[in-house]
């Protein structure tokens, strides 16, 4: 452990050379392949190594290496073979497999995760609840399985809320997205402003949610002859629509493509409520 300790700090300084000119998270790569070479049969070495390579491919999002994810799921890989049932490992996996589009066996490897949990509960311990966070972000993946994956995420909050803890911003993000899609627009707007006000979290992707949300409950407030809610409905996903367009990055591209669309909505309703007109 003090040893996985020392290879995290040195990894966390990566990007700044040693006294050799070597960059410290290669630096600690190295010890890491070193240390997991010499003791073949420690589990906890190799998923060391394996999350080691998964984050430098994760941090480099300019041009990132296929081989360095397979060297990454090898490493996890490895870790298996020593414990079949090493959770750590296992979750390394499903990101890899995930980050190299392996959606198929990702979902594999979280329903074998959730098996082993199922187990533990009959023992009275709770389940992980990032193992139906996963599960949901797979199934999310699929159009036609949008309700399915919204079960998953909720199981993960509750999971998470029975132990009194307070679930991660993203099971929420996941959650009020899915609702989103559902056309569950209020509950939407529940979850990101859980986000945007209760926590502080502000991104583009955020806020082009909560104005797509707006613009749906608009259009069923017309359909529904509820003139009262309009006007208010059209001026909150302005007002989220723009605050997205100010803050996106040039490269967030899906926030990007789901701002246009939000925008080309828009202008269909301009005449009708913009009080810029």
């Amino acid at each position: 452990e003090i040893f996985e300790e020392l290879i995290r700090i040195i990894f966390s300084q990566r990007g700044q050379p040693d006294s050799a000119g070597l960059d410290r998270g290669e630096d600690a790569i190295q010890r890491a392949q070193k240390f997991a070479n010499d003791h073949e049969g420690e589990k906890r070495a190799w998923t060391l190594l394996g999350n080691l390579r998964l984050q430098r491919e994760l941090d480099n999002s300019v041009s990132r290496d296929f081989n360095a994810f397979l060297d990454a799921s090898d490493a996890f890989s490895t870790a298996i073979l020593v414990q079949e049932e090493f959770d750590p490992a296992i979750q390394g996996l499903i990101q890899t497999h995930l980050k190299l589009g392996d959606w198929g066996t990702a979902n594999g490897l979280v329903d074998k995760l959730i098996s082993l949990s199922l187990d533990d509960e009959e023992n009275g311990t709770i389940s992980n609840p990032d193992f139906y966070y996963l599960k949901a972000v797979i199934t999310a993946n699929d159009s036609t399985r949008l309700r399915g994956a919204f079960g998953h995420v909720e199981r993960a909050i509750t999971l998470y809320e029975d132990q009194g803890g307070l679930p991660p911003w993203r099971y929420i993000a996941l959650r009020g997205w899915l609702s989103l899609m559902l056309e569950d627009y209020e509950s939407a707007v529940k979850d990101m402003r859980n986000l945007t006000q209760d926590r502080g979290i502000a991104n583009a992707a955020i806020y082009a949610h909560m104005a797509a949300a707006y613009l749906g409950m608009l259009e069923k407030a017309e359909a529904a002859g509820d003139a009262e809610a309009t006007q208010g409905y059209f001026d909150e996903a302005k007002t989220y629509s723009t605050a997205a367009r100010k803050i996106v990055l040039t490269d967030e591209t899906r926030a990007l493509e789901s701002l246009d669309r939000i925008e080309a909505r828009m202008s269909l309703f301009e005449a009708r409520y913009s009080t810029d007109c």
